[in-house]
């Protein structure tokens, strides 16, 4: 019973997802002033690159959703080698 446990604890789920969340939000409003600093350096070569509102939100949510997957995945690993005894 406790090897499916680590695989339906919604409260470990809850805190991977809360911990992702916090880094992909970082890491968007990062990815919006990059692009927004970026585009107003040289107007003509990096026209239109700058992110807005919709894109940052969109950002967050595949960033959140990737970190989330990723943290669940190292959360639920095995611990042993696979040709041990």
């Amino acid at each position: 019973m406790t090897f499916l446990r680590k695989y339906s604890d919604v409260r470990a789920w809850l805190r991977h997802l809360a911990r992702a969340s916090i880094h992909s939000g970082v890491t968007a409003v990062l990815a919006t002033f990059g692009t927004n600093a970026a585009e107003n350096l040289a107007p003509v070569a990096f026209k239109d690159l700058g992110m807005d509102a919709r894109q940052m939100c969109a950002a967050f949510l595949i960033a959140a959703f990737a970190e989330a997957l990723r943290q669940i995945q190292q959360a639920t690993a095995e611990t042993k080698p696979p040709f041990a005894r």
